[in-house]
């Protein structure tokens, strides 16, 4: 089965929802991730959506060719506060029939902070996910999973088959200043979701180029992934810097969703 090729909700500043949709579908692409971050911000709220606020949404994805395969619902997990808005994101994706979430860690800069995301991850956020049928993603974003060896170790401690990795080559790189091309193998057959991102100039650098266009071998990457049998979503994830003009954000979607289908014709 063919990976789904997707792209995230984020871009386009000071636009609405419907402008990145509809950019997103002038690209080509035909599956989406959304952006469900708790933030002022957001352009998806879920704590405001009734449950036919949700069916007229997903009626909305489809009007646009667009199917949604991921949630974005990053928290901060260490803190209760965080656990409620990630559970209402992870209720969120069970009633859009979405099977990932993905998310950080949270802020967890001391052993007691650490404790207290373990802990609460155990008694309380991983059964909630399971109840509702939602893998949880813990993204490479530096603390606990900042590379293949933290997560390692966090997925061990964690011992649930309901936590994976959602893989970000360019996190790897910016927080820690590691190689994602070597790094990627050690933790591929952990990987349940991968974000498609490129950087340039290495560790605490924040340029995100169009994918394909900075410094990352997505190439390799793409060969280990496959080698390790992955058969989740790649999320493209734009970052530029910015503003842009609607009309450049769609053009670069267009180049990343070529980029990315170059990618898969050349397995």
């Amino acid at each position: 089965m063919a990976n789904e090729i997707a792209c995230g909700t984020g871009g386009y500043a000071g636009y609405d929802l419907d402008r990145v949709l509809l950019g997103l579908s002038k690209a080509g692409f035909h599956f989406v991730e959304l952006s469900v971050i708790p933030s002022p911000k957001s352009r998806i709220i879920p704590e405001e959506m009734t449950a036919d606020d949700i069916k007229h949404f997903r009626s909305k994805l489809a009007g646009y060719g667009l199917t949604p395969v991921s949630v974005s619902g990053h928290s901060d997990l260490a803190q209760p506060e965080g656990v409620a808005f990630f559970k209402a994101r992870i209720a969120f994706a069970a009633a859009l029939e979405v099977a990932i979430i993905n998310t950080g860690t949270g802020h967890t800069s001391s052993s007691e902070e650490e404790d207290r995301f373990f802990a609460l991850m155990k008694e309380d956020v991983i059964p909630f996910a399971q109840a509702h049928g939602v893998k949880i993603a813990l993204e490479t974003h530096g603390g606990l999973t900042g590379t293949a060896q933290d997560c390692l170790k966090t997925l061990e401690r964690l011992d649930s088959a309901q936590v994976g990795i959602n893989y970000d080559p360019a996190n790897v790189i910016y927080y820690r200043g590691v190689r994602p091309e070597q790094d990627l193998p050690l933790i591929a057959n952990q990987v349940i979701h991968v974000h498609w991102k490129d950087q340039q100039g290495g560790q605490d650098k924040l340029v995100f180029p169009v994918l394909g266009e900075g410094e990352i071998d997505f190439v390799q990457l793409r060969a280990t992934l496959a080698d390790a049998s992955y058969q989740g979503p790649f999320s493209a994830e734009l970052e530029l810097e910015g503003p842009l003009t609607p009309e450049a954000e769609d053009d670069a979607r267009l180049r990343t969703r070529l980029y990315m289908d170059k990618l898969e014709a050349a397995r």
